[in-house]
């Protein structure tokens, strides 16, 4: 991975700076970081767990305890895989622990952005969904702590 910088494209900032928030609900975001064998290791996220911090930092929160934060914790470089309306994104970089929030058993990342690719040559119609246990408002207020911590 190089030192180099990139900034998220516009649709990416508007939708991990929570103004879409509600009609993200149902919808993961693919987390991929690298095992302790060197393989790669995906895992999914809500996106009530991924905050974009600034235009070149995206912050998430993991399970502390969970391989994916003990993967970066030892091998510090991740991408991002998000499918957001017609295009695919890979947002990839190097990746830094942050002190711990007031949210129990949750470990907090930032990563730095280094590239960002974007994918329209297939027209894509969705990414990976799920039907969310609670209700929307639950899931919102959920989300809502979540973020806050991210962003303090």
């Amino acid at each position: 991975m190089t030192a180099g910088r990139a900034v998220l494209p516009p649709v990416l900032r508007r939708i991990l700076r929570r103004e879409d928030l509600q009609t993200l609900i149902g919808r993961l975001l693919e987390l991929v970081t690298i095992d302790g064998d060197g393989l790669p290791h995906p895992t999914l996220l809500d996106f009530g767990a991924v905050l974009a911090a600034d235009d070149g930092t995206v912050r998430f929160a993991l399970p502390a305890g969970g391989p994916s934060a003990a993967n970066l914790r030892r091998t510090p470089r991740a991408a991002l895989a998000i499918v957001y309306g017609p295009a695919a994104y890979v947002i990839a970089g190097e990746v830094e622990a942050l002190p711990p929030s007031d949210v129990p058993g949750q470990a907090r990342f930032a990563l730095r952005v280094a590239r960002v690719e974007e994918d329209r040559a297939r027209r894509m119609t969705s990414g990976v969904t799920y039907a969310p246990a609670a209700r929307t408002r639950e899931v919102l207020a959920d989300w809502q702590r979540a973020l806050d911590a991210l962003a303090r």
